[in-house]
């Protein structure tokens, strides 16, 4: 967030643990002191669903959070042939590049110990390409994987690993043999639009209820959540993965050419309720 204070002084960033946020008043407290801003914005993350892929907690080993990362490198000084799987569970992931990341830097490392000839890295990814949103990432990771012989298999997914027979269960169906798997877990996320629980009495729109979001570019169907952390007038709605989510469809559909990054994020909508459809 941007304080008051930062038009005379620098901007800073500052690791703490958020334990309140009064949206009304903009103020947010912490373990370790209490701030309030002109603009408040807050970043809705989304939870890991490990039950949701059926043998991963036992089989699996996942690096993004800091006690998993230190679990793989325990796992990784042991390794020394074999194929290794950097599989992707679902859609919906923090940092789509990670993958394709972990994929690269596990070749470095198994090179730098000098046994990458005794191994194998596959990267599975729902999507047919490393990183959808921009054509260009996608074709030099290509070349790089290529390259360093990193397998790449696209549009296919991790939905189960097999322990007894120590196989990663691919969807659509087929199984790869696994030595090593680093996976990305599924996030619970839906495509739903925030808004606060004022603007939803205003709209008389109840949680969960079906509402269409509309703009001057176009207009979706969406289920409504309430969210007590967002300032009366504002909306969110998830934009990344337009294969899976339409939120896009309200924006400008203009690009960035190097990155994929979307010029335009935010977009004045309108929220009209739908009659007949039942609440969730």
């Amino acid at each position: 967030f941007r304080t008051r204070r930062s038009v005379e002084e620098e901007e800073r960033f500052r690791q703490e643990a958020i334990t309140s946020i009064d949206p009304e008043a903009r103020r947010v407290v912490t373990d370790l002191g209490e701030y309030v801003a002109d603009t408040l914005v807050v970043a809705l993350g989304a939870d890991y669903d490990l039950d949701a892929t059926p043998g991963l907690v036992e089989a699996g080993h996942e690096f993004y959070s800091e006690e998993g990362a230190e679990a793989v490198r325990g796992v990784l000084r042991d390794f020394t042939s074999g194929r290794a799987i950097v599989g992707v569970c679902g859609s919906f992931f923090k940092c789509p590049p990670a993958p394709s990341e972990a994929a690269l830097l596990l070749h470095d490392h198994l090179s730098q110990r000098g046994v990458r000839d005794d191994c194998e890295i596959s990267l599975v990814m729902p999507f047919g390409s490393p990183v959808p949103p921009s054509p260009d990432t996608s074709a030099a990771l290509l070349a790089a994987f290529a390259e360093r012989r990193i397998e790449f298999v696209p549009g296919r997914r991790v939905s189960s690993l097999d322990p007894g027979r120590g196989v990663a269960v691919l969807d659509p169906k087929g199984d790869l043999v696994r030595a090593l798997l680093e996976r990305v877990p599924k996030e619970r996320t839906k495509d739903v639009v925030l808004i606060s629980p004022e603007d939803g009495k205003r709209i008389n729109v109840e949680d969960g209820e079906a509402v269409r979001a509309s703009s001057r570019r176009g207009s979706v169907e969406v289920r409504v959540r309430y969210e007590r952390s967002l300032r009366p007038g504002l909306a969110f709605m998830t934009l990344h993965f337009p294969d899976q989510v339409s939120t896009n469809v309200l924006t400008i559909d203009a690009t960035d050419p190097k990155s994929g990054t979307a010029e335009f994020k935010a977009s004045a909508i309108r929220i009209d309720k739908l009659t007949g459809v039942p609440a969730t």
